[in-house]
């Protein structure tokens, strides 16, 4: 009984092992963070809609704590933004947001981060709506 066809098996089996782990991690992977981002996007969003556009029936350290949410995720958003892998194979293949779509959602959440209790006029309401719309079109999701 010879020794090398099991030797060359265990050796396919642990060559296939490692591509496939290599595949899971440059190419799918990253898919899975932007899309828990998402989630974790409206979560934080549909959430606190009701306390930021109604910055008079909430206090200034809460609307703070508020702010600061979105400019996490924002940057969650920014680094996933950043991995280089994903953003060359998924938009070559169609399958993912384009890169200026997540720039222009990290944009709409910094200023709508930015723009959350300094005025509770109307107008500062039409600013907030815009950045939320301009965030739903960008990653193709709803907030309500």
């Amino acid at each position: 009984m010879s020794l090398l066809p099991f030797l060359l098996t265990i050796l396919g089996a642990v060559v296939i092992f490692y591509l496939t782990t290599q595949l899971n991690l440059f190419f799918f992977e990253p898919n899975r963070e932007f899309i828990k981002c998402k989630r974790e996007i409206c979560k934080v969003l549909s959430f606190n809609r009701n306390l930021y556009l109604n910055p008079g029936s909430v206090d200034k350290k809460k609307l703070t704590e508020i702010s600061d949410e979105i400019r996490k995720v924002a940057t969650k958003l920014l680094s996933i933004k950043n991995i280089p892998r994903r953003n060359k194979v998924f938009s070559m293949l169609k399958k993912s947001t384009k890169e200026e779509n997540i720039s222009e959602a990290v944009n709409g959440l910094i200023g709508l981060a930015n723009n959350i209790g300094k005025f509770s006029s109307k107008e500062a309401k039409e600013i907030i709506y815009r950045y939320e719309n301009d965030i739903e079109k960008a990653l193709n999701i709803s907030l309500n």
